[in-house]
Order: C-alpha cells, then structure tokens, then sequence
C-alpha cells in the first residue's frame, strides 16, 4: 500500500471515528438534558402568567430572546443564572443594560469585525460624568467592554466544563434543543 492510500485509509477511519464519537456524544447530551424533565409536570401556560410561575423555568431553563424583548420573556421579580449575549459589536448600550439587569450572570460574545450596531449619535446625553468607555453614542457593547477592559480580558472557563471543538456547539444552538426552550416568539 502506497503511503497516499495509507493516508487515505486512515483519514476514512477517523472520519469514521469522529462520526461515531459525535453521535454517541449527541446520544449522551440528549440522554442528560431528558433525565433532569422526567419529574416535570405536564402544567399549561398561558401568557399572561408564565413570567411568575416557577415550573414554567424548571421546564423550559433555556429562554432564547431578542435584545429588544428579553423584558417580557424575562421572570418577574427573578435573574437569569447567566446571560448570553451574541453578536455584541451589534448590540447598543441602552438595550444591553435592560437585558443585563435580567441576570445574575453575562457572557458577551462578538467580533469587531461584523457589521457594527447602529448607535444614536444625537441621543440625550446625562448629567453626569460618564466613563467615557460607556458613552452610548460612540460604542456598542463589544466596543465598550473592549475599550473599558482592554483585549486581554480574563477569561476562565466555568468550573466543571470540558473544552468543546466549535463542530459540537451546533448542539447548544436553540434549534436543536427546541423542544426544551422557549423562544419569544412562542412564549
């Protein structure tokens, strides 16, 4: 066997393996995520009541939301453990305050190189001294924390995770774990 068709051959095997790997670590979230919902009752929400009722979180712990409506899917009177906000370089000052007071929690993710927020620049300005990092006019909420803490933000990973290769964060994506979130469009 030439070394090409050797490399051939192992490079099928570990796409064999990786494919394996993925649908047993897909079985095994899938299994976990299940287990913590055999004791939840099948109870109804409605609308109106859903923000105060605490077995409509234990059900449904994953709220995924738009900025600009996160207060009404928001528990009334309670935070979110965290907050993750994504696309941050298009996300205005003003709207992540309202989201972050939901939250006890946040993780900002974004990329200076997207299409950045579209700011008010004419906005009313306060009456007092402001941390020119904050100024709501000039930056978007990536800019801010990048300007305010500079690019070399600590970062240690949450105690008792395993670093995940980007190929399984499809998993945590709200469209794959439909039938346990709730999204505003169906809250």
């Amino acid at each position: 066997m030439s070394e090409a068709e050797h490399l051939r051959q192992r490079q099928k095997e570990m796409r064999a393996l990786e494919h394996r790997f993925f649908a047993l670590s897909s079985s095994r979230l899938f299994s976990r995520i299940a287990s913590g919902f055999k004791s939840c009752k099948d109870t109804p929400f409605d609308e109106r009541s859903y923000r105060s009722n605490d077995a409509f979180y234990a059900r449904y712990p994953i709220v995924t939301s738009s900025t600009n409506s996160l207060c009404r899917c928001a528990p009334e009177a309670k935070l979110f453990d965290y907050l993750i906000i994504d696309g941050a370089s298009q996300v205005s000052l003003p709207a992540a305050a309202l989201c972050l007071a939901h939250a006890a929690n946040a993780v900002i993710v974004g990329d200076s190189k997207q299409l950045p927020a579209i700011l008010q620049t004419d906005g009313p300005k306060p009456d007092f001294s402001v941390d020119p990092a904050w100024d709501a006019t000039r930056f978007s909420l990536l800019d801010a924390v990048i300007d305010r803490y500079g690019r070399n933000l600590p970062m240690p990973p949450p105690a008792g995770t395993l670093p995940m290769p980007p190929r399984h964060h499809r998993f945590l994506q709200p469209a794959v774990l439909r039938r346990r979130t709730c999204t505003d469009d169906n809250a």
